[in-house]
């Protein structure tokens, strides 16, 4: 068997790791004149090519969760276009064969006063909608056609990031994955936060449901304003907080939202949005960094403008321009490219898909082929897809599930405690153990030791053949271009003879789709 105690020993790859600056940048924070520069360069798209394989392979590292195995082939039939216009309009892709494995998980469909009632706290009740929220969001990511979509999803659910163990959003995020991230993920901005405003999972994660107006007493408890909501409103969903506002306006953006709240568990439709003007501020507003002045008396009206005019608001453009650019291009985006994001958004009416067709068609986003390390989803879901791996029941039940690999890399779904969502930057997910994770995780999928996750290594890998072939063959079913010195080093480790044509000892098999999963060549997109 093929572990991590041996990896770098046998593999002949630790060199490969050692020279790549974007693995050295979080690794003991070496100094620039102490790295060594690579000798070998990754393949990478050039100008204007949309049709070769190494551009393709690129467009799906980026706009899916990895290439499957021959699609770099169809989508170069199909064409860069004809690809992307399918993926910005999901519902052409037919999804019923991931609809029917969906159906295995019985919360999914059910609303947030169903799931409070007949999944009630102490009984494992929780835990199970959880679980299943998890596990269909793997599954979706893993096998939808509509991969953009799917991303996307991740994208705005780290972007309005709700920590799904927090009081009871473990009921109610499952509505919000359902009903705000899923419904507007491709639509406008502008009713995303609307929708995201108004969500009783997103209510209850930064308190909004307890922002009433001050002197406000229920029972024997005087509440007032809650500002958290507001100031995560300005800060981290909309206009960023270089955006020039002061704690003033933090105040009265608090007091526009009072009495937006949920239903309670005692009433007849618990888990929804209300609005209770009784416990709203109906006094006049000024937010002064908006120039928004609102008279007296308003109700849910103002907080609807409010919120309509933070998505129309350049800065909040720029900045949603900003984090697509980081999440599809590069860790440093090019500002050319971030303006003319955000200028598309500003120019059709906060259109999602505007913004990812300039983004897609651009030049820079062409030219930025592995220059981002793939974050622990990713990687994982990749794996699966790359090996073509085909996902039972077991994989979200067994002992070592899919679920719990992805818990043990560090990103598991709906569970990032703070409001900012998972790091986007590639140096926040690789340090010494995270590394030492992603060789696990790799060596586990090629042994067969994740339960419930079959991968068929492809039959031509069983029958006898030469090391170069071998390696050649496999790396090609991977969609995987592999840099000479990573070549070299896996003939020599399936190599254990002198002979000038020697075969493969089938048992290193395993091992060597193992290591094809670590090297830098796959650990890139």
């Amino acid at each position: 068997m093929l572990n991590r105690r041996n990896f770098l020993k046998i593999s002949g790859l630790a060199a490969a790791y050692s020279v790549l600056p974007l693995w050295l940048s979080a690794c003991d924070r070496a100094a620039p004149s102490a790295i060594a520069q690579p000798t070998w360069e990754l393949e990478a798209p050039t100008n204007g090519d949309h049709r070769s394989r190494v551009a393709i392979r690129h467009l799906l590292n980026r706009l899916s969760y990895g290439p499957l195995p021959g699609q770099i082939e169809q989508v170069q039939a199909l064409g860069w276009d004809a690809y992307l216009e399918q993926q910005l309009n999901p519902s052409q892709l037919d999804d019923s064969a991931l609809e029917q494995q969906l159906a295995q998980f019985t919360t999914l469909k059910l609303s947030s006063a169903h799931l409070i009632e007949h999944y009630p706290k102490g009984a494992n009740g929780p835990r199970l909608i959880m679980r299943e929220l998890q596990a269909a969001s793997l599954l979706r990511a893993a096998s939808s056609q509509r991969q953009l979509f799917e991303l996307m999803v991740d994208f705005w659910s780290n972007h309005f990031n709700i920590y799904i163990g927090k009081n009871q959003v473990k009921w109610l995020k499952t509505a919000d994955d359902r009903e705000v991230i899923r419904q507007h993920a491709l639509g406008k901005f502008r009713d995303l936060l609307l929708a995201s405003a108004k969500s009783p999972a997103m209510l209850v994660y930064l308190d909004n449901a307890e922002n009433v107006r001050p002197g406000v007493k229920v029972g024997k408890k005087m509440l007032g304003l809650n500002e958290n909501y507001a100031r995560e409103l300005l800060e981290l969903h909309t206009v960023g907080a270089d955006a020039g506002y002061s704690q003033a306006d933090v105040q009265a953006v608090a007091r526009v939202l009072t009495g937006w709240t949920i239903t309670r568990a005692n009433s007849e439709q618990p888990g929804l949005f209300q609005f209770l003007p009784k416990f709203h501020d109906v006094m006049a507003k000024r937010i002064d960094f908006l120039q928004l002045d609102l008279a007296a008396d308003g109700e849910i009206e103002e907080g609807e403008l409010l919120l309509k005019l933070l998505a129309e608001h350049p800065k909040t453009a720029q900045r949603l321009a900003y984090k697509l650019c980081l999440r599809f291009v590069s860790d440093d985006p090019p500002a050319d490219l971030v303006e003319r994001v955000a200028q598309a958004y500003l120019q059709h009416d906060t259109d999602i898909r505007a913004m990812l067709n300039m983004l897609v068609n651009s030049a820079e986003f062409l030219a930025a082929a592995q220059q981002k390390i793939k974050q622990p989803m990713h990687l994982l879901i990749s794996a699966i897809r790359a090996t073509n791996s085909s996902i039972t029941k077991q994989a979200f039940k067994g002992k070592n599930n899919l679920l719990d690999q992805l818990e043990t890399l560090g990103q598991m779904f709906f569970n990032w405690p703070p409001p900012d969502g998972y790091p986007q930057i590639s140096s926040a997910w690789i340090n010494t153990g995270a590394m030492l994770s992603r060789w696990n995780l790799a060596f586990a999928l090629a042994e067969g030791r994740i339960d419930g996750l079959k991968t068929d290594v492809p039959k031509f890998a069983k029958q006898p053949s030469q090391a170069s072939e071998l390696v050649d063959t496999l790396a090609d079913y991977l969609n995987l271009s592999l840099a000479a010195e990573s070549r070299a080093s896996l003939i020599d480790y399936l190599n254990d003879s002198q002979s000038p044509n020697p075969t493969v000892d089938q048992t290193k098999i395993a091992g060597l789709l193992g290591l094809l999963l670590t090297s830098p060549e796959f650990q890139l997109c």
